[in-house]
């Protein structure tokens, strides 16, 4: 079994941040896998992305696993248990883990892949895991991934816009996303249940 992993939502203000493994039986699934998935999941249009992820989730002898780490989950990683990166590899870890391939490929969130494959490797002993920056625009399989996390995560940011209104795209760098984050605050005195707490932004 080969796989690719990836993520979706890295430093997210509001919301989630998304790690998906796509996994595939043998060469052969790979090689369709290819013929469908030519770039990650930023070259894609939302309703590209979607009939891709659909197709992705039917294909028979491919795989999808998925975690959802939500912001509380975020924030203790980054006050108390060693940071984003060391999340990231812990997480990654828990995919690997659940579909034993015998390879698997991973978008490095550290400028030292190097580091990060031996951050995964302890938690994932025994598993090949190859880390590149910028997996997912090289492998097909972690694009496959890449696609994966963006869907489901934009699902739970358009339930999040659905229920509270313009939100953005949950990131503190969007405009739209500090502005409501801001106006929150300013009206109920507290954050979000759905932010980040480690965020200053909008907060005395």
């Amino acid at each position: 079994m080969i796989g690719g992993i990836d993520e979706a939502g890295r430093g997210p203000l509001l919301g989630p941040m998304v790690i998906a493994g796509y996994f595939v039986e043998d060469e052969h699934v790979l090689r369709r896998l290819s013929e469908v998935v030519t770039r990650d999941s930023k070259g894609y249009t939302p309703a590209a992305r979607r009939r891709i992820y659909d197709w992705l989730l039917s294909l028979e002898g491919g795989t999808a696993i998925t975690v959802t780490i939500h912001p509380s989950i975020i924030d203790a990683w980054v006050s108390l248990l060693g940071g984003l990166n060391q999340m990231e590899a812990y997480f990654y870890s828990l995919v690997i883990r659940r579909a034993s391939p015998r390879v698997v490929y991973v978008d490095s969130c550290d400028p030292n892949p190097r580091r990060f494959e031996e951050r995964i490797r302890m938690y994932a002993p025994g598993v090949e895991v190859r880390a590149e920056i910028g997996a997912d625009a090289r492998y097909p399989i972690v694009a496959a991934a890449s696609i994966v996390a963006k869907v489901i995560r934009d699902e739970y940011i358009a339930r999040l816009r659905r229920e509270y209104g313009e939100v953005g795209s949950g990131y503190p760098s969007d405009p739209r996303t500090k502005a409501f984050f801001e106006e929150w605050v300013r009206r109920t005195g507290f954050k979000p249940p759905f932010a980040r707490k480690t965020w200053r932004v909008g907060v005395p």
